[in-house]
């Protein structure tokens, strides 16, 4: 994953060779295809800036430090009509994570927890994602919006084997 391929930049110093990306055009002759058989709505997206940071800083009045190991993201999305082709909502998203540790002055070594700070990333950037889909569809399509449900909610009630409201379905690529 890019995630994987910047952690190892970081560590080696080493540049990965650039990957092109898939663009929307890629994604409707996939859907063409077949490839999301089922699905009425994809999401789309391309990772646009991804920057680790990690950074000493004493604190004041003390012989201690902090050691704060962060990692913001930044990822264009479209969610694209299986049907018809059309974009719904196009939006870019952002993520962020970190982790902070205490240093005392004896030299103390505390690696960052980088799945603490990936997983931060990612449930931020999967809530703006969330939120900004919402904001637009209210905006393009009231009654589409309707049928997203809100973030740990249950499921629709269910009449028989069918759910009352049906949801439109959304596969994410990655």
């Amino acid at each position: 994953s890019k995630a994987e391929q910047a952690l190892r930049q970081v560590q080696t110093g080493k540049m990965a060779t650039p990957v092109r990306q898939p663009e929307v055009k890629d994604i409707i002759a996939r859907i063409r295809k077949g490839e999301f058989a089922g699905a009425d709505y994809v999401l789309f997206g391309t990772l646009s800036t991804m920057q680790f940071r990690d950074s000493f800083s004493p604190l004041q009045g003390t012989s201690s430090a902090t050691h704060q190991f962060s990692l913001d993201l930044l990822a264009d999305f479209s969610l694209i009509n299986t049907k018809t082709y059309e974009i719904k909502a196009a939006f870019s998203a952002q993520g962020a994570g970190n982790d902070t540790k205490i240093l005392s002055s004896r030299g103390d070594v505390a690696p960052p927890n980088r799945a603490k700070v990936m997983r931060e990333t990612s449930q931020s950037l999967a809530m703006n994602v969330y939120e900004q889909i919402v904001d637009q569809l209210y905006a393009s399509d009231s009654n589409l919006a309707r049928g997203v449900r809100q973030p740990g909610m249950p499921p629709p009630p269910m009449q028989g084997q069918q759910p009352v409201q049906q949801v439109p379905q959304a596969t994410i690529l990655r």
